[in-house]
C-alpha cells in the first residue's frame, strides 16, 4: 500500500467574516506515498509548531510552519512567518517568487474578472515589492529545503492556486445568493475545479481533497452535482462534522470542521489565502494612512472595521462604498 501514490489536496478560505477586504480561497495538492501523513513525511522542512520559542533565530527550529493560518500569523513575527510559509509554497509551485504584490495577484484564478483597477487602494500593486515582512534569502532557503524533502520522500507539489473575491465581486455574489455559505461555495468552485484538474493529470491511484466546512453547511451533494454534472456524485457520509463524497474515478472530497488543523495541504492552503488577504488589507491601510497618518490601521474584521470607517469617514465620503464595505 505504501508503494502506491495518492494525491492529497486541501482548500481553505480567509476573510469570510470581515467587513473590509477580500475573501480569498487557497488550494494546495500534494502527491506522495499512500497512507503517509505529510506533517511526518516532510518533518525535516515543515512543522505544525516550532520546537523552540523564538523560532527562526540562530540555533532554533528552521522549518516553515504549516498550520491553521491564524496560529501561524499570531505574535509579533506572525506576518513574517506567514509570508515564509506562503511564499515557499507559491515560489515552489510557480518556479519563482513573484517580485511584487501585483505580480502575485495576477496569478489569481479569474484575475481578469477582478477589475482591481476600479479600486483606488489597489493602484500601486506593481510598485510594492515582495517579500513584505520576511527575508527573501530565508524564503529561497526554505523553498530549497521543501523541494529536497519532497524529492527524498517520493512526493511532489502538484498544484497551488488561489482565487480572490474583492469586495465588489463579493457583494455581487451576496446579492445573487443572499447567503454567505453559498457565496463561499461559488468562490471555492473555481479553486476546486483547478485542483481536481491538476490531480487528474498525475499517475496517482486515489485523490482526496479536504475542504474546511462552509459555516454550518453539512450537505453538499446537490451543489457538487451542479458543479460537476458529468461526475457520479455519491454521498459516502454526512455526520459528525464530516461530509464525504465520491466523484467517481478515485476522486473523493471531504468537508470537515477545522480542516486546516487535521490536513497538511488544507493548512498550507489556509496560509496562502490568509497571506494574499493580508497583502490586500495592507494596501487599503496604506491608501488611507497616506491621507491621514493618524489613522489606526485595521485588519478589516467587523468591529474594528466599523471603527476604521468612523475614523476615516471624511476620507471615504466620495469613495465607491460598494467596493470598500461588504453588504454582509
Amino acid at each position: 500500500m505504501h508503494n502506491m501514490l495518492h494525491n492529497l489536496g486541501g482548500i481553505d478560505e480567509a476573510g469570510l467574516g470581515p467587513l473590509l477586504g477580500p475573501l480569498v480561497v487557497g488550494s494546495v495538492v500534494l502527491k506522495g506515498p499512500a497512507g503517509q501523513d505529510p506533517w511526518n513525511l516532510l518533518r525535516k522542512s515543515t512543522c505544525k509548531k516550532p520546537n523552540k520559542r523564538g523560532a527562526f533565530r540562530r540555533g532554533s527550529d528552521r522549518r516553515i510552519r504549516v498550520n491553521d493560518s491564524k496560529k501561524v500569523h499570531s505574535g509579533p513575527r506572525g506576518k513574517a512567518e506567514l509570508e515564509r510559509t506562503a511564499l515557499t509554497f507559491l515560489g515552489r509551485a510557480f518556479g519563482e517568487i513573484p517580485c511584487s504584490v501585483g505580480a502575485l495577484l495576477q496569478k489569481s484564478l479569474g484575475f481578469e474578472t477582478l477589475e482591481l483597477g476600479r479600486y483606488p487602494w489597489y493602484q500601486d500593486l506593481d510598485e510594492v515589492p515582495l517579500p513584505r515582512w520576511a527575508d527573501d534569502r530565508e524564503i529561497v532557503y526554505y523553498e530549497f529545503c521543501l523541494a529536497k524533502d519532497l524529492e527524498n520522500n517520493g512526493a511532489s507539489l502538484m498544484h497551488t492556486s488561489f482565487r480572490i473575491l474583492p469586495v465588489g465581486l463579493f457583494n455581487q455574489l451576496i446579492h445573487k445568493t443572499n447567503n454567505k455559505s453559498l457565496t463561499l461555495y461559488y468562490a471555492t468552485e473555481t479553486v476546486l475545479t483547478a485542483a481536481l484538474k491538476a490531480a487528474s493529470q498525475s499517475e496517482a491511484h486515489q485523490s482526496l481533497i479536504v475542504l474546511d466546512r462552509h459555516g454550518g453547511r453539512s450537505h453538499y451533494a446537490q451543489l457538487l452535482k451542479r458543479s460537476f454534472p458529468k461526475a457520479r456524485v455519491q454521498v459516502l457520509s454526512e455526520a459528525g462534522g464530516r461530509s464525504r463524497y465520491s466523484l467517481g474515478k478515485g476522486f473523493d472530497l471531504l468537508f470537515i470542521e477545522k480542516g486546516d488543523q487535521c490536513s497538511f495541504p488544507t493548512a498550507a492552503a489556509s496560509c496562502i489565502a490568509k497571506y494574499v488577504r493580508e497583502l490586500m488589507i495592507e494596501r487599503i491601510n496604506a491608501f488611507f494612512l497616506k491621507q491621514n497618518p493618524q489613522l489606526k490601521p485595521t485588519a478589516g474584521y467587523y468591529q474594528d472595521g466599523r471603527r476604521f470607517l468612523r475614523d476615516a469617514a471624511d476620507l471615504t465620503q466620495n469613495m465607491p462604498k460598494e467596493l470598500l464595505i461588504r453588504v454582509r
